[in-house]
């Protein structure tokens, strides 16, 4: 979770200069907000398993897919039918 936090700004540079309203910043922010969301989603999600958590619904939408045969949602990882 603190590598997630760190990437997360690290992306945004010196005083968040890469997320400015410039040409493509709105880009560069979403993009670095969707793997922040990511990566902590899926540390979120194996904290809730270890210790039996219930997660509030708002926060459950960023969690992986719970069906652990399903890997579909995983890039690379869907059936090829």
């Amino acid at each position: 979770m603190r590598a997630a936090s760190t990437q997360f700004v690290d992306a945004a540079g010196p005083e968040a200069r890469n997320f400015r309203h410039e040409w493509g910043a709105e880009n560069a922010f979403g993009l670095a907000l969707g793997d922040f969301r990511t990566l902590m989603g899926v540390q979120i999600a194996r904290i809730a398993t270890q210790y039996d958590l219930t997660i509030e619904d708002d926060l459950a939408a960023i969690l992986p897919p719970p069906d652990k045969e399903d890997l579909g949602w995983i890039p690379g990882f869907a059936d090829s039918d």
